[in-house]
Parts: structure tokens; sequence; C-alpha cells
């Protein structure tokens, strides 16, 4: 066996595979042993056909066979001395197959591309800056005063909105029992009930009983209520209000961290804008990732592109609930989105996200940016250390592939830093913290 390769362009290598007479027929071999398993002679068992018999009456129908066991015999033999390394299988054509003469395959297989970086320094950007009003802060205060209510039992006091109450309640239809249960907790107006329940059962009193009617519309979700008109027979047994703390310098003393509530203001301000900055700062530099990638050249290879089109495929369908293997279709169907608009919106991004990656890797190479193995195992305990039990963070620092996708993704970071760092920055507009809010920014 003779192999040449030779690069076609920037991202797929040709192979030419040369097999001697001998080496054909050494797999034409392999492929009647294979067939014998299952052929069938009469006054043989099957499986003990002798090989003569087997081949005699298969002669060349088995070349298919036999051409897949050389290929595949040839790529384990190969594959690892392949220069250009392939990142993809190699595909063959067969150009000629004989137990005489022997055979020529010619093939193709994908590489990684080369990378012609555009303008890397100096690039321009503006960086918009985050303002952060007082009523943002007043809202951040308000979940700390939540976060901290204090759960008081109301005695004769009639029930309000956000009160949290246990029921005993009875739904009917007419003289059918659709619903009961002797002990429901309802937060009002934050637990899901029927449509306008805790409407009528706001103002009740601990022991009180209430009976009312409810008229449920068609498209309720819940098709045993949906259309009809039912009857609530409910009691309160017990009703708990959240208590709040109050706001002044005492509240922010029992933080821990401040003796005043302008201090915390202060400080909950800073918060607010470097959560908003961050976010800001982020969009600066993907404009500058933008920037580079359309300057620079690479031809991407397809199967790369196939590669995280499948990887976003299974993300998105996981996320969804789907089976593994539920395929396009069943994921466009459940986005609500036709077949081929999906496809090509996940290939788009797709290939959007294997450019940027290469031309990020080909930056770090440029400018000397690594990780190093301590650097990969410090990142691995730091992000998953809280999560995992000590055996599997055990597994996670030796797994290679863990360690080679940390390791990207450290590189990627570092390199966008050093991009960042390089670059001509300029302050934008100013940004307040409420329209990143209403964005869904920090979500």
């Amino acid at each position: 066996m003779d192999y040449k390769t030779k690069k076609r362009d920037d991202s797929t290598v040709q192979i030419t595979v040369k097999f001697s007479g001998e080496e054909v027929d050494q797999a034409y071999q392999q492929a009647y042993l294979k067939a014998r398993q299952k052929f069938k002679l009469p006054g043989f068992r099957q499986g003990k056909v002798p090989l003569d018999l087997v081949e005699k009456h298969l002669g060349d129908a088995v070349a298919e066979e036999a051409a897949r066991e050389l290929i595949s015999t040839t790529l384990r033999d190969i594959v690892e001395d392949l220069s250009p390394t392939p990142i993809s299988i190699p595909r063959f054509d067969i150009e000629s197959f004989d137990r005489q003469k022997g055979a020529l395959f010619k093939g193709s297989y994908d590489t990684m591309p080369e990378v012609k970086l555009g303008k890397h320094k100096k690039l321009k950007v503006a960086e918009d800056q985050p303002t952060v009003d007082e009523k943002n802060i007043d809202e951040e205060l308000e979940r700390l005063r939540t976060e901290r209510a204090v759960l008081r039992t109301k005695e004769d006091e009639p029930i309000e909105t956000e009160d949290r109450i246990k029921l005993k309640i009875v739904v009917r239809e007419g003289e059918k029992r659709l619903f009961k249960n002797d002990s429901l907790q309802v937060q009002l107006g934050r637990t899901a009930t029927l449509p306008g329940m805790d409407e009528k059962l706001v103002g009740m009193k601990t022991g009180e009983e209430r009976t009312f009617d409810l008229a449920i519309d068609e498209d309720f979700p819940d098709d045993s209520y949906a259309g009809k008109t039912v009857t609530v027979e409910a009691e309160l047994i017990e009703a708990q209000v959240a208590e709040k703390p109050e706001l002044n310098d005492e509240f922010a003393k029992d933080l821990g961290e401040f003796e005043t509530l302008t201090e915390l203001r202060a400080k909950i301000r800073e918060n607010l804008t470097e959560q908003a900055r961050s976010v800001l700062r982020g969009r600066a530099m993907q404009q500058l990732v933008e920037q580079l990638v359309a300057d620079s050249k690479l031809t991407i290879p397809a199967s790369m592109i196939d590669s995280e089109y499948d990887h976003r495929l299974e993300q998105i369908g996981r996320r969804a609930g789907l089976k593994k293997g539920g395929g396009i279709e069943e994921l466009a169907r459940a986005a609500g989105k036709d077949r081929e608009s999906l496809e090509k919106e996940l290939r788009e991004g797709a290939e959007r996200s294997v450019r940027d990656r290469l031309v990020m890797s080909e930056l770090a190479r440029t400018t000397g940016v690594s990780a190093s193995p301590e650097d990969i195992t410090a990142e691995i305990q730091e992000r998953y250390g809280s999560m995992l039990p000590p055996e599997q963070l055990r597994r996670f620092l030796e797994d290679d592939e863990v360690r080679e996708d940390v390791q990207g993704r450290m590189l990627y970071r570092k390199a966008l830093e050093w991009l960042y760092e390089n670059a001509d920055v300029k302050k934008g507009q100013d940004v307040s913290y409420e329209a990143l809010k209403a964005e869904g920014a920090f979500d």
C-alpha cells in the first residue's frame, strides 16, 4: 500500500491510495470470511461452509465489502500519520479495484483551515456607558427587604394579596366534584389558581367559609375546567403575612457590611453599575470580534459547520425537553417554525460560531496567549468544584475532552481580553440599567 496527500485548498487535502493485487485479494478473503457467517449451502451448517465454496458461489459479489474492508484497514494504519492532520474521516471514490492489477482509491478529507488574520491592533469601538436611576436602587432594596421578611400568622385579620394561606377547598360543576384538597397552600396573587378565585378570597378571616361561582373561559389550559361554570367551596384554615423589615440604618447594619442606609444605597449603585458595565463591555468586545473576523480570510470546512450544527440542534432539543435524536422537524414544530427557516437559522449561527472560534484561536496563537495545564486545572476546579462531588471532579480533571474544551474557552477569553486591551476604545452613549433590564440583558 502506498499513499500520498496534496493540499487542494486552505481546508481540504486530496489523498490517493494505491494497493497491490495481493492486498486486494486479502481484502476479498476477509470479505468471504465475513459473508460465511450468514452464508447457507445445503449440506452445511450456517457459518460452517468451507471458504473455497463461499468464494466459488459469491465470486466478485463481495467486491463492495472487500473495498470497505480495505479502506477501513488502511485508515486505521495511516490516519495518525496523515499530514496535514485530518479533522474529518477521509471520503474515497474507487478508481480501480482488481484482484490481479491492484486498486486505486482517490479521496479527500478536511483539515484545520489556514487563517489569514486581519487587522487586530487599534481596532476602533465605542463602548456605551451605564447609568443607574434611584428607581433601580429602590427595587433592589425592596428585593432585600422581601428576602428578609418574617412570616406572621394572622388571627382575626382579613387576608390580602400576597398573603400565604391554607385552604380547605372543593370545586364542583353541578353535582360533579372536580377538585378537593383539605390543605391547599396558596400565595394570593402569586400562585396560579382558577381565574378570579383570588379576588373572591381576599377579605376572608381564619375559620371563615365562602361559596362562590367562577365562569372559566374556553381557552383555559386545563380542559377539565375550560368553558365551565364551577362552584368553589372554600374554608380559610390559616393565613400568614410576610412582614418586611423597616428600611433604615438598622436594616443596613443587619446586612453586616454597612453602618448607614446611605452606604448601602451607594454599594447597590456600584454593583448595578458594574453589572450593566459588564454587559456593555461584552457588547463592545463582540463588535471587535466581528471587525476582526470580517477582516480575516479563511475557508471553513463543511464538516466543522456540520458538527457545530448537530451540537446546537442537540442542545436546543435538550432544552426543549425533546428526546435525543428528535431531529429538526420535531424541533421546528416545538419552536413553532418551519423546518427550512429553523435549519437556515441554525446553520448560519453554526458557521458564525466556527468562524469566530477559528479566528480567535489564530489570534491567541499569533499573540502568544496560552493556558498552561495548571491554569486549566485551576479553571476546572473553580468552575465545577462547588457543583461536583470529589470523585466526579477528579474524573473531570483527568478527562482529556473536558480539559480541551476548558482550554479552548480560556484561550478565547484571553484572546478577547487582548483584543480589547489593544483596541482604540471610545466612550459611547449613556445606556440606563432600566433599558438593559427591559432587553433581558440580565436574565
